[in-house]
């Protein structure tokens, strides 16, 4: 166990049973067909819960269709941002680009966000692109 990182940014996909079981999935995940392994490359929303993140300050999802956001709240995350739905990959990376730009000169995670999704906004006009994004703050 070592320290939490204060920002998680994961662009990974989601797995997701009819169970109501979810998982992260990594490096390793297609060698496997289920979760009863340790190291076996799925991160299960079991698994999320049991870590403390309570020094987090954001979790950036941009998968989407995940209710895995749920289990990183449990775990104390404070802020999460994330994809509602499908976006195509060049708005996505703009956005996320102008986020975290936006982010490290200071600006707030709200307003980092907003900013970006103008940004976004100005190139992409069809509102799919750039309305996807959600921003839960001060979970914890």
């Amino acid at each position: 166990s070592g320290k939490a990182p204060d920002i998680i940014h994961l662009s990974t996909h989601i797995w997701h049973t009819d169970d109501d079981i979810s998982a992260i999935l990594f490096a390793g995940a297609n060698r496997l067909s289920g979760c009863n392994h340790l190291e076996d490359g799925f991160l299960t929303d079991d698994e999320i819960q049991k870590l403390d993140l309570s020094k987090t300050d954001l979790l950036v999802l941009a998968s989407a269709k995940c209710d895995i956001y749920k289990s990183f709240k449990l775990a104390g995350v404070n802020s999460i941002m994330m994809r509602c739905w499908e976006v195509y990959d060049n708005p996505t990376c703009m956005l996320m680009s102008a986020f975290y730009k936006n982010l490290v000169s200071g600006m707030s995670k709200q307003k980092s966000l907003l900013e970006a999704v103008l940004k976004v906004k100005d190139k992409y006009k069809y509102p799919k692109a750039w309305t996807a994004f959600l921003l839960l703050d001060g979970l914890n």
